[in-house]
Order: C-alpha cells, then structure tokens, then sequence
C-alpha cells in the first residue's frame, strides 16, 4: 500500500482537506467515514487506525503487475 497522509497532516488550520486524492474534503466527513470503524475500506483507499498513537493513516492499495 501507498501511504497518502494520516489525521494529524492532511487537514488545514480551518478543518479542510489538503490532500485532493483523499475521499472526504473536510474533517467532518473524515469523522462520519470512521464513526462505525476505525479502519475503513473505500476501493482502493484504506483508512486504517493506531490505537498506541490515536492516529489513522490513509493509503492507496497498489497492484503488483
């Protein structure tokens, strides 16, 4: 898997997604994606959670052609 960002570097000062590849655009919709899960799957984006460090990271599955 490609590592993207986690919670803590891809959003700005006012709560807005910086990475465009991410699925969401704000913290808020980040919240409603792991509100029933901590580690989330959406195609090939995988948001998966560190309990030891209370932070999710954010991935793109990748192919081995």
């Amino acid at each position: 898997m490609n590592f993207i960002g986690n919670c803590v570097n891809s959003f700005d000062e006012f709560g807005d997604c910086i990475l465009p590849q991410l699925p969401f655009s704000n913290v808020t919709e980040f919240a409603q994606l792991v509100e029933e899960s901590d580690n989330v799957e959406i195609g090939d984006f995988v948001i998966q959670y560190n309990q030891e460090t209370d932070i999710h990271s954010f991935f793109f599955k990748t192919t081995n052609k």
